[in-house]
């Protein structure tokens, strides 16, 4: 039997007007399946494909990446927002059942600025589970904000490394290499990161401010060349 959006629509929308997540989050689970929300991402009108998408984020799994990464570069904002949102929710809560109570604290150290106490909840929640990406990139948040560029790049790749396209990590990087002074490498994966999610201001104003600081580099390089040529 096909699937009838006209009726979902209708049957999450007073949940959704009264902003109670519960409440919408089972009626989602009773009126159809991640697959369905997958198609209405993939297929449905502007309002439809919002409400996929932040459905997605409240109980996909990392089985719907690809629908939300494609999701990202869809021609409304508010449906890349909310397909970056699902992303992020999907892996803050990607790791085994048994790393996820350390993660969470961790989580609630770090926005108390708890960074050492917060390093230390992570590495365990990563321990537990050495498949957790969202923990080893929390882990490299810790560091950079502790100024261990390093080491903040040593856990950027090892998120990576369980998630290619995580574009957190690969911002990350560039981050990381912006502090080390290596702006080429910096620019490289900053336009990774933009490439994967156009709709992070923060990236694309790295992007321009660091290209703007090489082309300065460059021409000062080319107009001391030239001065020693004589030109």
């Amino acid at each position: 039997m096909q699937f009838d959006t006209t009726k979902f629509m209708m049957a999450v929308r007073e949940a959704l007007q009264a902003h109670d997540t519960r409440a919408f989050v089972d009626t989602v689970k009773e009126q159809c399946s991640l697959a369905d929300l997958c198609r209405m991402l993939d297929e449905g009108d502007v309002d439809t494909r919002r409400v996929a998408a932040i459905a997605l984020g409240l109980i996909g799994d990392q089985s719907v990446e690809d629908y939300l990464f494609r999701a990202l570069k869809d021609e409304d904002r508010q449906v890349n927002k909310m397909a970056e949102h699902g992303l992020w929710a999907i892996w803050f809560k990607s790791g085994k059942s048994e790393a996820l109570p350390a993660f969470r604290r961790g989580v609630d150290q770090l926005e108390s600025n708890e960074y050492k106490a917060a390093l230390g909840s992570f590495k365990e929640a990563a321990t537990i589970d050495p498949n957790f990406a969202e923990a080893y990139n929390q882990c490299s948040i810790v560091y950079y904000l502790l100024g261990k560029w390093d080491k903040s790049l040593k856990y950027c790749q090892k998120a990576l490394a369980q998630i290619p396209r995580h574009f957190g990590a690969m911002a990350g990087l560039g981050h990381c290499y912006t502090q080390k002074g290596d702006f080429h490498r910096a620019l490289t994966h900053y336009r990774m990161a933009h490439q994967i999610n156009p709709n992070v201001n923060a990236v694309l104003a790295a992007i321009e401010r660091l290209q703007a600081r090489v082309r300065d580099a460059n021409d000062s390089s080319d107009h001391f060349a030239q001065e020693r040529v004589g030109v």
